[in-house]
């Protein structure tokens, strides 16, 4: 394991904060649900926004050099990809034309359109894909959710809406790692069964998927956990007793349901997405 110390970056944050303040303005819709998260749940839109697509210029090359982003790699359609070095920021995709597009990331795409009451206009990728893609608005800027098992920097690849295992594998696995032997008399034997189907499911998934490379599994499971906590401590309140978590409202019910399409999933289904993930590899000190 690479030690690394982070320390803030003002004015990197001030970059961001500007680029993605000006997609807000961009999009209403953008606008209307970081004010739904930032009441819900308790999280930020910037902290869940997977990938800003911008328009290239040289002065914005120029402007992210100096912040501390650097170029690396390119999109499948060509785009330019830039990623701060010591920092989490958004990761930055730098088209020649087109609209603004920003991607947040949900734990389920289905999950979360049914809470919004949302009608896709735009619905790539099936379940069980590396990456699945929904354009919720299209206004002066896009606004797409985006549910994905792989390395951000494959949210807008093309040809990653077309890979994964597939829904009857991972329905397979989930079958078999839910009835898993649980022996009481021995807990210990208990947790290295599930290691095992973990990991065997891991190496299987690795053969099936041909995948390229990932830089780590899940980038956003430190925020989850701090937005689920969140979402507790909200339920709570509503429900007048700090020992039940019972939501009463139908409004409320709402809520909890849009708040766990961003962060309270089971964490079942976690740990099963990460066993279709290879094994981290370090990635210095980038997400």
């Amino acid at each position: 394991m690479v030690a690394h110390a982070f320390h803030p970056e003002p004015i990197a944050s001030d970059l961001a904060h500007a680029l993605v303040s000006d997609f807000l303005e961009r999009s209403p819709s953008a606008e209307k649900l970081a004010e739904r998260m930032l009441a819900a749940t308790g999280s930020r839109f910037r902290d869940a926004l997977d990938v800003l697509s911008l328009g290239a210029s040289d002065e914005l090359r120029k402007q992210l050099r100096l912040t501390g982003f650097v170029r690396t790699g390119d999109s499948d359609d060509g785009a330019e990809l830039w990623e701060h070095t010591t920092a989490i920021f958004p990761l930055l995709e730098l088209r020649p034309s087109g609209k603004r597009r920003g991607f947040v990331r949900v734990d389920s795409i289905v999950d979360y359109l049914e809470a919004s009451g949302t009608a896709p206009l735009v619905l790539e990728g099936d379940a069980g894909a590396l990456v699945r893609r929904a354009l919720v608005a299209d206004e002066e800027a896009e606004l797409w959710v985006v549910e994905r098992s792989s390395d951000r920097r494959r949210t807008t690849s093309a040809s990653a809406v077309r890979e994964g295992p597939g829904a009857a594998l991972l329905a397979r696995h989930l079958q078999a790692f839910r009835l898993r032997p649980r022996p009481l008399e021995d807990a210990a034997r208990g947790f290295e069964t599930a290691r095992e189907l973990i990991v065997a499911r891991r190496k299987t998934s690795v053969k099936r998927l041909r995948a390229s490379s990932f830089s780590k599994p899940n980038g956003s499971l430190t925020r989850g956990k701090t937005a689920r906590r969140a979402c507790r401590r909200r339920a709570r309140t509503r429900s007048g007793s700090a020992g039940s978590i019972a939501i009463t409202t139908r409004t409320a019910r709402a809520e909890a349901r849009f708040a766990r399409s961003f962060s309270c999933s089971k964490r079942s289904d976690f740990i099963v997405a990460s066993a279709f993930m290879p094994e981290a590899k370090p990635a210095g000190a980038r997400r």
